[in-house]
């Protein structure tokens, strides 16, 4: 387990989060305005995301249990 794994891994998550939160604010002009067009588009951007940020977090579980074994061995 490297810390260059665990940095990188949350410098991703961050990045996710900032993009869902430029997408919320989006959104709520899009609500404001009464785009549903655009209020589609952004909900499957935001959608996608989280997607990744569970696929990242799937990656986490691996590097934490990898984490442990060192542990133990050590």
């Amino acid at each position: 387990m490297k810390i260059e794994e665990i940095i990188s891994y949350l410098n991703r998550k961050k990045e996710y989060y900032e993009k869902i939160l430029k997408l919320t604010k989006k959104q709520e002009e899009a609500i404001k305005s009464s785009n549903i067009k655009e209020l589609t588009l952004l909900i499957t951007e935001k959608e996608s995301y989280i997607k990744n940020i569970k696929r990242l977090e799937t990656l986490n579980i691996k590097l934490q249990e990898e984490i442990m074994l060192n542990q133990k061995k050590s």
